[in-house]
């Protein structure tokens, strides 16, 4: 059975062809929240309230899976790429200095800092991969089918375009990311790949930020 997460990505595109009802929206981009509250409304409407338990698997400010249900989506996708061994790829990507940014600016500023990192992110993923938010500055993305270099591409293209976003505003922001390649031939737990990731975030965050690190079992060490 289809988890109401997924029932949301599949109203996400039944909304943009539902004839009259986007398309009256011109403004609204497919990265907005409004975008992503309409296809959340959809998907409760196309399950008759049942399984979307009051949207609470959602990120209000994002719009992204909450911390819990990305870590159930990333268990589905372990199991996936091991059934098929496939490749499989997770992301973690931190805001830097969010801090002082939030200090220097207000907290509202750096909240819709934070709600441009999101929309830079969905931007930037195919409609097969799964991004969440996982605390307040860091935000994961689960990439399935994907291989190493993939993975860094995809790493790198989020880099870019949140740099190039801080260079043209006036609250400058930047994000490190860590990059956990998945060997579909072992046994994975979730919470264990998303702790690897941190691993390899920390460490592009020691070597000096706005990089990406990926995660080798000697960080553990």
């Amino acid at each position: 059975m289809a988890t109401a997460a997924s029932g949301v990505l599949w109203a996400s595109a039944a909304v943009t062809s539902w004839p009259g009802v986007w398309s009256a929206r011109p403004d609204a981009g497919l990265d907005s929240p409004l975008f992503f509250g309409f296809a959340l409304l959809f998907a409760r409407l196309l399950h008759g309230g049942r399984g979307v338990d009051q949207l609470a698997f959602v990120d209000p400010l994002s719009g992204l899976l909450n911390h819990h249900h990305l870590l159930e989506r990333l268990g589905e996708e372990v199991r996936r790429a091991r059934a098929g061994a496939q490749p499989l790829a997770v992301l973690l990507l931190d805001a830097d200095n969010l801090r002082a940014l939030n200090e220097r600016f207000g907290q509202a500023r750096g909240d819709d800092a934070l709600r441009d990192v999101a929309a830079i992110v969905r931007r930037s993923i195919r409609a097969v991969d799964v991004p969440g938010r996982v605390t307040d500055a860091k935000f994961a993305v689960v990439l399935p089918e994907t291989p190493p270099q993939g993975a860094r591409l995809v790493a790198e293209r989020i880099r870019k375009a949140v740099e190039s976003r801080g260079a043209q505003s006036d609250v400058p922001l930047t994000v490190s990311l860590g990059v956990v390649d998945v060997d579909p031939a072992a046994s994975h737990d979730p919470a264990q790949l998303l702790a690897q990731a941190d691993e390899a975030l920390f460490e592009a965050k020691r070597t000096g930020r706005n990089r990406i690190v990926t995660f080798d079992p000697e960080m553990q060490g």
